[in-house]
């Protein structure tokens, strides 16, 4: 029979994962009203190894790869994995450094994914990813065939 203390610890586990995935749902309803106010998108992916550091602009300085899709009022539509992604994700501590994707919505936010692209940096939030961004973005029509 379970004590009232193994209750209460797993009433907190569940409370705690509750929490959590109302973050990453509140976070990615807010991405896609960023989405649906912007007519275009663009990646900036970085390839490096070692230890680094890269403000915004110097992630768009430092890209091998940028893709821009204009995309009207279907950019929610388009990156609808890239919400999927960030509503499954949970709220985390923001490591420093690594950055390897820049994703600029219109002029009026974006995400910048360090750690494998699995570290999520959204409004000043961060969360962790249980995939890759990367896997999330071949499933967008942002790269077309």
């Amino acid at each position: 029979m379970p004590t009232a203390t193994s209750l209460s610890a797993l009433l907190l586990t569940i409370a705690g994962a509750q929490q959590a995935g109302d973050a990453g749902r509140a976070a990615s309803a807010e991405l896609s009203k960023d989405l649906r106010e912007s007519s275009s998108v663009s990646v900036y992916y970085v390839s490096r190894t070692g230890e680094y550091s890269y403000t915004r602009e110097e992630i768009k300085e430092q890209s091998t790869l940028l893709i821009r899709r204009q995309c009207g009022g279907n950019c929610a539509r388009l990156m609808g994995p890239v919400v999927q992604h960030l509503r499954d994700a949970v709220p985390s501590n923001c490591p420093a450094g690594q950055q390897t994707v820049l994703i600029e919505i219109g002029g009026r936010s974006s995400i910048v994914y360090s750690h494998g692209g699995r570290s999520i940096q959204y409004r000043g939030k961060c969360y962790f990813g249980k995939t890759n961004i990367r896997q999330s973005v071949r499933k967008t029509e942002i790269i077309p065939p």
